[in-house]
């Protein structure tokens, strides 16, 4: 009669990891290794692999161990934006952000007011898509015209000013601030008149 070690055949597959799929028998052991963007313990400083061993018994030690998708942690708010939810996110999963008032991710006034970013391998967030937010140039479409010079009104300010060449004022046409002719050039109300406008 002759000794055979115990078998503990083809070892399960653990989810997001790479192992061997090959028999094991008592005493041989093999390393599991964690996919990219996974650890043990989900942290992106954690152990990236684990050992299983064929016990006497015929079952496979850390039969529970597992690899565990990395965490960027919360959402930070950024200079020009807050995270929508506060939730921590984990490998490929996406967090939201949203532009303070007055910014936008393009910085033009239509311009779209939130951004993503996905939560990479090392645990970091990765670029936004679209870019992050911007303040507004309210300037961009030149609303002033060619008879003036436009100036956003500052940081977190709404709106702009014309400042207008000589022979032309600020006028509000449609609802918009713009560089207009100035009606009383040329002293239309003759001498001892006064044109108002």
């Amino acid at each position: 009669e002759k000794c055979m070690p115990v078998e503990c055949g083809f070892p399960k597959n653990h989810k997001n990891s790479i192992s061997p799929s090959i028999e094991y028998k008592f005493p041989q052991a093999f390393s599991v290794w964690c996919n990219a963007g996974y650890t043990i313990n989900g942290s992106p400083q954690g152990n990236t692999g684990f050992v299983q061993r064929c016990q006497k018994d015929g079952q496979y030690s850390n039969p529970d161990a597992a690899c565990q998708p990395v965490s960027c942690g919360k959402p930070e708010p950024t200079d020009f934006a807050k995270p929508k939810s506060d939730s921590p996110k984990v490998y490929l999963s996406s967090a939201t952000w949203e532009c303070n008032e007055h910014y936008t991710t393009d910085g033009l006034a239509s311009g779209r007011t939130t951004f993503e970013k996905t939560c990479q391998a090392d645990g970091v967030y990765g670029d936004s898509m679209p870019g992050e937010c911007k303040q507004i140039d309210f300037c961009a479409t030149s609303p002033c015209g060619r008879n003036g010079v436009c100036s956003n009104k500052g940081a977190g300010q709404e709106g702009y000013t014309c400042d207008c060449f000589e022979g032309f004022e600020s006028k509000e046409i449609g609802g918009k601030l713009t560089c207009g002719a100035d009606d009383c050039a040329g002293n239309p109300c003759g001498d001892g008149g006064a044109c108002l406008d």
